[in-house]
């Protein structure tokens, strides 16, 4: 279930940088990171699409102007990020 609302949330982010659309775009991208961390994939997949969603939101929200939408998606950027070092902690402390 959580690849299958990975995909989903994909095309709804991109679709909301193609057609304008600031719901698209802050729920799409926004959520996708959260995820693939729920999937697992590859620590460095993660990171790489957490960089590259991050920075696609914040350039659409600074482009158009619309800064409630760009500190909202910041913060949810934030949690990602944090989701993501806590599961590379977890995954080192199981290891050892």
């Amino acid at each position: 279930m959580d690849l299958f609302l990975a995909v989903v949330f994909g095309i709804i982010g991109i679709a909301g940088l193609i057609f304008g659309n600031d719901i698209g775009v802050f729920i799409g991208l926004g959520l996708l990171p959260w995820q693939l961390i729920k999937v697992k994939f590859s620590n460095i997949i993660v990171l790489g699409v957490i960089i590259i969603n991050f920075s696609a939101g914040i350039i659409y929200f600074f482009i158009n102007n619309n800064w409630g939408f760009l500190i909202g998606y910041f913060l949810v950027m934030a949690y990602n990020y944090w989701g993501y070092r806590s599961n590379i902690v977890e995954s080192n402390s199981n290891n050892s």
